[in-house]
């Protein structure tokens, strides 16, 4: 779960941005809702509490390590602890429904288990406590509706996470994901506006050769597509050679009137005259003859060859070859290679086989077909077009051949001086043609952002006026708690990726020794990132013990595997420690006036002893006395249930033999005997905690209670018969303890090889598995995983400073961004819109609203790309500037801001990506669930 305090804090500065940028427009921001913006981008952490893939993936874990159960009837217990999913799949999730207050139905997909529902309750207390009771910042009636709505689950794309495949060839190529490169375009932002601006021809009267043809091509968006190559050929004369204009025009005049023609696109020819995926378009439709040519927005570049041509997507089954596939395009195996991938050199098409296909079965050191890749393979034919007419203009649309929208512009004539080349294989000179240096799943997760995005500014928009009514002030208010999300997931992109060591590398920067406390600790910062730098490897169904890949091709995001869990169980214990501060029991002490006395006196480390000594020997007369000051019953009672967060007194007690039996089994007794009861009422007494939250903590005991007894107290009869546990383990609190004693020892044996690797000094050139193993048993270590490339916790070193920077660098321009676009919008009455006619005013968005959104697409992919990426390098100041409020507003990122049409904007709000994205994780928890069933 990272920390969630790194969040908060650029939540602070972003939410500072807000108010600068929209002063004195009271009806497009007002600062005292600003806290549903912090409330959004928590929640986006919270979510992690709820993930029915992982947990039913946990059923077979738990199963196979056997620990301490007797499996007789171990099955029901697992199915009741950790969910199951429904047989019915997935229902769509709907932004509008949640902007108009509707929760979504609860369990859609999944029936959660008591470990689920227990953590929930959980986590509505502490929600409560933070923004309600203590911090005072919502109301309980708006938190509560809030928390409905928007605690959902957690998935991949909410974090830009790398998603978990179902489905693939072995158990760790599925949670590795897909590693298949981007076929998107690259981003560009400097190309001003160009205007088509038609020749015009002298006067004078008609003649025989004085007919003309005009041929514009242009991509899906309007974009013009220059230096397109065509073979004019009119019947019965001789072939013409033309090349598109910068305007995506080419004309042929001084034709005889009544001529016919046919239009084609060459595409056979050597080094730059020879068709490649990555600059190559298929028809997708023709205009009418004569429609006007209007001025449009600026289109891909004028430097390099395009090519229109008939792409045909073939999926290849386990009998095709490069070489059969050829033959179906009339091509060799080397023209089909270096059309898919732009070479035909062995070494470079089998990396391509691999990362761009998918291709899993190795033979004899080459990958092979083996009919399940996820990606395609892409065959061109000839496009024709055949008897048009002149005196006409015919506008063709294209769309890429590869079947992906043309997403962003590029320069013209490559890079402009001070923008780095680089990533992903493109190499330098002319970027035309080259695409984005991402895994693909990136490009999909990032265009659900932005499909977000657009709903956000389309929305608040309408409701940018001074006087609200409370519906509309409510959809207000969890517009912000979206936005909120939307930036926590932009943070993260910078957070769970390589992009600060790639561009550290391309910098040849020595990492800042001030981070690391001693000698060791510096080697172990060289290796971390050194391994940040590489790309996993798996080897049969494991990740390799010996090899890794060159991570600095494509930038990623980490994967989470079997042991990220429960590395992410100790930095979400750590981030609870925080918040309830139970490793200074002195100061927890003095919160409590009446057991003072009992502990007067005393140091921190002998208040420690105390309470654990005591709450070991609750039968001692000295203890049964001392507890009868219902404070201090408190203080031992806490120390004992929750004592085991404190970061220390955690690792000495779950390293004890047998603890969660121990604690587990007070924990039952208590559940029974009323003492909570009792310890809640001194805590709420004391208002350290809200009654509210108290209910809550008292739902989720009781949760705890009814999985393991009866109404009658009595321990269930299916779990007296049918499973042997120790005493205590059964519950939803003894198994987090479990889960949390097995990751503390995981996280120890980690620690202790890391350190035997930080002793061995090893030089940072070495090629050894230490190094470039991807997994080499230091599971904090394994190369493009969660744990190692996470940056956002204060212990995730080296540079996590940067990281910090250049996220909250990225986040504020964007909340700026959006801020400056409500306040151009804000009116302070509501206007009739036109296409409302007929209707009440009620309700109706103001008429400025129905003006085009920004292209937050276009916007996402400027900053969200890889370091070789970068315009201008913004990146490097971003990454080196010091974060002091009022600094963001004045930083060059180069970016030039675009529009998309209507249509485009309606299309992007209906959001069908979040939920395309939304099945396929949830596809994960079926596979889950078969592997349970077949155990």
């Amino acid at each position: 779960m990272g920390n969630i305090t790194t969040h908060k804090n650029i939540a602070l500065q972003i939410m500072r941005e807000l108010r600068d940028a929209s002063q004195g427009h009271v009806g497009a921001y007002r600062p005292e809702d600003e806290w549903f913006f912090e409330f959004g981008n928590w929640l986006t952490d919270m979510s992690q509490m709820r993930d029915p893939a992982a947990f039913i993936s946990a059923k077979l874990t738990v199963w196979n390590k056997k620990t301490g159960i007797s499996l007789t009837n171990a099955a029901v217990y697992l199915d009741r602890m950790m969910g199951q999913p429904k047989p019915n799949g997935q229902a769509d999730r709907d932004y509008t429904g949640e902007l108009n207050g509707r929760p979504p139905k609860r369990n859609e997909t999944t029936d959660d288990g008591a470990l689920t529902r227990w953590l929930r309750e959980l986590v509505f207390a502490w929600g409560y406590e933070t923004f309600v009771h203590r911090g005072k910042h919502l109301k309980e009636d708006e938190y509560k509706a809030i928390f409905d709505i928007f605690y959902t689950q957690y998935y991949p794309h909410e974090h830009l996470d790398c998603p978990t495949f179902p489905g693939g060839p072995s158990d760790e190529m599925r949670v590795i994901g897909e590693r298949v490169g981007s076929l998107v375009a690259r981003h560009a932002c400097d190309v001003p506006p160009m205007e088509p601006k038609p020749k015009q021809r002298g006067g004078g009267g008609p003649s025989a050769a004085d007919a003309w043809v005009r041929i514009r091509i242009e991509d899906e968006h309007g974009h013009p597509l220059s230096n397109v190559k065509l073979r004019f050929h009119p019947d019965g004369g001789t072939s013409r050679d033309l090349t598109t204009d910068r305007n995506g025009m080419a004309e042929v005049t001084g034709l005889a009137a009544g001529t016919r023609f046919d239009l084609s696109c060459p595409i056979s020819g050597q080094g730059e005259d020879e068709a490649r995926l990555e600059r190559s378009w298929s028809t997708q439709a023709i205009s009418a003859a004569g429609h006007p040519i209007d001025a449009t927005p600026t289109g891909p570049p004028g430097g390099g060859r395009k090519f229109i041509l008939r792409a045909e997507a073939v999926k290849p089954t386990s009998s095709d070859s490069l070489k059969t596939l050829a033959g179906r395009a009339n091509v060799s195996w080397e023209e089909l290679a270096r059309f898919n991938f732009g070479t035909d050199n062995p070494k470079r098409v089998n990396d391509a086989l691999r990362d761009r296909v998918g291709c899993h079965k190795f033979v004899n050191n080459n990958y092979r077909f083996a009919g399940d890749e996820k990606g395609v393979m892409y065959l061109p034919h000839l496009w024709e077009q055949s008897a048009l007419g002149v005196n006409q203009t015919h506008r063709f649309r294209v769309t890429r051949a590869d079947g992906r929208p043309v997403r962003a512009a590029q320069p013209k004539g490559g890079a402009k001086k001070g923008t780095t080349q680089g990533g992903g294989g493109t190499g330098g000179g002319s970027s035309s043609g080259s695409t984005r240096a991402l895994l693909a799943y990136l490009d999909e997760q990032i265009q659900y952002l932005a499909d977000l995005l657009t709903f956000i500014e389309f929305h608040w928009k309408a409701l940018a006026r001074e006087t609200l009514s409370a519906t509309d002030r409510a959809k207000r208010q969890r517009l912000l708690v979206l936005f909120g999300h939307a930036c926590h997931a932009i943070e993260d992109f910078y957070f769970h990726s390589n992009f600060v060591e790639i561009t550290w590398k391309k910098l040849n920067r020595e990492l800042p020794k001030g981070r690391a406390r001693n000698k060791a600790e510096e080697e172990r910062h060289r290796r971390i990132f050194h391994r940040r730098l590489r790309a996993p490897r798996v080897r049969g169904n494991a990740l390799d013990p010996d090899a890794s890949d060159d991570g600095t091709r494509h930038l990623f995001t980490g994967f989470f595997g079997g042991t990220d869990v429960f590395h992410t169980v100790i930095d979400a214990l750590d981030g609870l420690n925080e918040k309830l501060q139970l490793d200074d029991p002195k100061g927890f002490a003095r919160r409590f006036p009446a057991a003072g006395p009992l502990m007067q006196g005393k140091s921190t480390a002998d208040i420690s002893k105390q309470l654990e000594d005591d709450a070991k020997n609750l039968d001692d007369a000295k203890v049964k006395a001392r507890m009868q000051v219902r404070e201090y019953e408190a203080i031992v009672v806490l120390w004992d249930t929750l004592g085991w967060v404190a970061s220390e007194n955690r690792r000495e007690r779950l390293r004890e033999k047998d603890p969660t039996n121990k604690i587990g089994a007070r924990h039952q007794a208590r559940l029974l005997n009323g003492t909570y009861d009792r310890v809640f009422g001194t805590l709420q007494k004391h208002n350290l905690l809200h009654a509210t939250s108290v209910d809550a903590i008292k739902r989720a005991f009781k949760i705890d209670r009814d999985l393991i007894f009866t109404p009658a107290g009595q321990k269930r009869s299916e779990w007296e018969k049918g499973v042997n546990l120790p005493d205590g383990i059964l519950g939803t609190f003894a198994f987090l303890l479990t889960l949390a004693q097995t990751a503390e020892q995981e996280h120890h044996d980690s620690e202790e090889q890391s350190l035997e690797y930080d002793r061995d000094g090893l030089d940072g050139d070495d090629v050894t598995e230490a190094w470039n193993a991807t997994n080499n048993e230091a599971s904090a270590e394994v190369i493009g995983s969660h744990s190692l490339l996470a940056k956002d916790s204060p212990h995730k070193e080296p540079l996590r400073a940067p990281a910090v920077n250049i996220a909250t660098r990225v986040s504020c321009f964007v909340a700026r961004t959006m801020a400056n676009q409500i306040v151009a919008h804000h009116v302070n009455v509501a206007r009739f819109d036109q296409q409302a006619s007929g209707q009440s005013q009620t309700g109706t968005f103001n008429t400025l609203n129905r003006g085009r959104c920004i292209d937050w697409l276009h916007l996402l992919q400027h900053f969200l790309c890889h370091p070789g990426e970068c315009e201008h390098n913004w990146h490097v100041e971003s990454m080196d500037m010091k974060p002091p409020s009022g600094t963001y507003k004045d930083h060059n990122t180069h970016y030039i801001i675009r529009r998309i049409d209507l249509a485009t904007r309606d299309k992007r709000m209906k959001q069908d990506n979040r939920n395309r994205l939304d099945k396929e994780y949830h596809a994960f928890e079926d596979v889950n669930e078969r592997a349970w069933q077949n155990r």
